[in-house]
């Protein structure tokens, strides 16, 4: 189900919500975007299940190119966010701007519900 997508700049990507489904996918790009201290399995498996976490995925020609992940903190009125990454070669796209600002009408999206 797609409740947040959004065109990049330029570009025919989508910005969609993420799920455990995407865990392989997520895995490779955590790698890639961070080879010396990438997240372990059980961590990418709780951002990608745990309630109050906004999570979506720049996707190209059906790839996983990026990522970003944000703790809803309702209680403060915070946005925390955990992560967020492109793969290399998607960079200086607009892609990591697009993840935040889907994320950012997410979250909004989520305070009012």
């Amino acid at each position: 189900m797609r409740t947040a997508a959004s065109a990049l700049p330029g570009e025919t990507d989508l910005i969609q919500p993420a799920s455990w489904r995407d865990l392989s996918a997520l895995r490779f790009v955590e790698q890639a975007c961070f080879p010396k201290d990438s997240w372990p399995l059980l961590d990418l498996i709780g951002v990608l299940t745990l309630p109050n976490i906004v999570r979506l995925k720049a996707v190209c020609d059906e790839r996983m190119v990026g990522f970003v992940a944000a703790e809803l903190k309702r209680s403060k009125g915070e946005v925390w966010i955990a992560t967020i990454c492109v793969l290399p070669e998607y960079r200086q796209r607009g892609t990591g701007a697009a993840l935040l600002q889907v994320g950012r009408q997410a979250q909004i999206c989520h305070a009012s519900s």
